[in-house]
């Protein structure tokens, strides 16, 4: 027989009964530690596992788990980002259209000026998205 057996981990559900059922062997009532000492045995003969595996876990630090990493989040498409001032105009007209809030319709107002003031109105990320958006609600596009 070799000096060492190889100790295997033990899963975190059923370290987390073990600790439990460990708990109930200190008991004062015979029966109670009996019954303990019999329901070990059986968690760890329905898990592959033996007493050795229980020994050689003693001591050691439970497995971490492994923690999911967060969804990762669609990252918006950026479209051509920039429209003619003509285009700006008659889109912001259609959506104009439909029922807006006061953020909303501050917004389309600036990008109304800007189509004034320039021939070609670019947009950022973010801006792109919600007149796409904007347009998308009023049937624009």
């Amino acid at each position: 027989m070799p000096s060492q057996t190889h100790v295997r981990p033990l899963p975190p559900g059923v370290r987390a009964r073990l600790d439990k059922l460990m708990l109930m062997l200190g008991s004062v009532n015979d029966n109670e530690r009996a019954a303990a000492s019999g329901l070990i045995t059986s968690l760890l003969r329905e898990h592959g596992l033996d007493w050795h595996d229980l020994v050689g876990s003693i001591g050691q630090p439970a497995p971490a788990a492994t923690p999911k990493p967060p969804p990762a989040k669609a990252k918006p498409q950026p479209g051509p980002q920039e429209m003619t001032a003509a285009e700006v105009k008659q889109l912001v007209h259609l959506i104009l259209r439909s029922p807006l809030n006061d953020r909303a319709r501050q917004f389309l107002a600036g990008i109304m000026d800007r189509a004034e003031i320039y021939d070609v109105v670019r947009f950022s990320d973010k801006q792109w998205i919600w007149i796409r958006d904007l347009a998308r609600r009023a049937g624009a596009i």
